[in-house]
């Protein structure tokens, strides 16, 4: 399980807002990292300047979420990858392991 990307990414466009990046995912393309472009980044803050025409992206984890709820969701990632690689005839993962109660 690949942790969630963080960083910041600056746009400078003709005429800023156009587009707009909150809540969708940003994959971006550089020759040296492949990795990138299917990074899916989420977006968690946006903010535009109308006068420079520039757009800062922040993207990240909600910071909302404590420590324990970091490590819940990537549990719940890998359970649902075990689960998709066991329906597409991968290793057979106990049942009981993909979905659990909830505490």
């Amino acid at each position: 399980m690949q942790l969630p990307y963080e960083g910041s990414i600056s746009l400078t466009e003709e005429e800023a807002g156009g587009s707009r990046y909150l809540g969708q995912n940003i994959n971006l393309y550089h020759a040296s990292r492949p990795d990138w472009e299917n990074m899916a980044a989420q977006t968690q803050q946006e903010s535009i300047s109308l006068v420079s025409g520039e757009t800062q992206i922040r993207v990240g984890p909600p910071e909302h979420l404590a420590p324990q709820d970091h490590a819940e969701l990537h549990r719940a990632a890998r359970d649902a990858q075990q689960a998709r690689a066991q329906s597409a005839g991968g290793p057979q993962t106990p049942l009981s392991s993909v979905f659990s109660p909830p505490n």
